[in-house]
């Protein structure tokens, strides 16, 4: 399995500082892998996190690498924590791989206080239609506006994806995993980064 993503630590550095959180804000990592954001926000940005994962292979690693972090085994789609309780959510090359991003996007809105910041860097459709799981950068900003969400920032980082890609085959000799998890059907694949903010509740 894949434990990375395209532009890792250069690209959390820049979701963290679009969103401004303040010291000690509480920051919800969805997809955590092996905890390296989490350590770097915990770490560097002293930010209070707890990380969520579907694979208990990699939560064990992240728990022996990062004692002192929270791990938790959950879904995307089902996330199990009370309405309002993040002041950010992070999700890095993680919505793409669930079965229902919509669902997962419904439940990243929940956890969020209004005025709370989601961060997200993922592959994207730069076709017309969607396909696999992704999304054109069209569609993305319908379902935030659906979901009370004001876009802030949308930046293409398609050249890290293509570093990435090289990368892995200098050091695997092949793309045979990497094409399992990327399936894409001839279609125009880029990587994105999205930092929306959830509207105030009126009133």
């Amino acid at each position: 399995m894949l434990h990375q993503h395209p532009g890792e630590l250069a690209l959390t550095r820049r979701l963290i500082e679009l969103c401004s959180f303040v010291p000690g804000a509480k920051v919800l990592d969805v997809g955590c892998g092996t905890g390296a954001t989490m350590r770097y926000i915990h770490s560097v940005c002293r930010l209070e996190t707890i990380g969520i994962d579907s694979s208990a292979e990699r939560l064990n690693e992240a728990r022996m690498c990062s004692p002192g972090l929270t791990f938790i085994q959950a879904s995307g789609e089902s996330l199990p924590f009370a309405p309002a309780m993040f002041d950010g959510v992070l999700a890095e090359c993680s919505l793409s791989v669930m079965q229902d991003v919509g669902l997962a996007l419904q439940e990243i809105s929940r956890v969020l206080v209004p005025g709370g910041k989601m961060a997200i860097t993922d592959l994207y459709l730069a076709d017309s239609d969607s396909s696999a799981g992704y999304l054109n950068k069209k569609q993305q900003q319908t379902i935030l506006r659906e979901l009370g969400f004001t876009s802030l920032v949308w930046e293409d980082q398609s050249a890290f994806l293509r570093e990435f890609v090289a990368r892995y085959i200098m050091e695997h000799g092949s793309m045979e995993e990497l094409w399992q998890c990327v399936v894409t059907s001839g279609k125009k694949i880029g990587y994105f980064l999205l930092v929306a903010e959830k509207k105030a509740t009126k009133g």
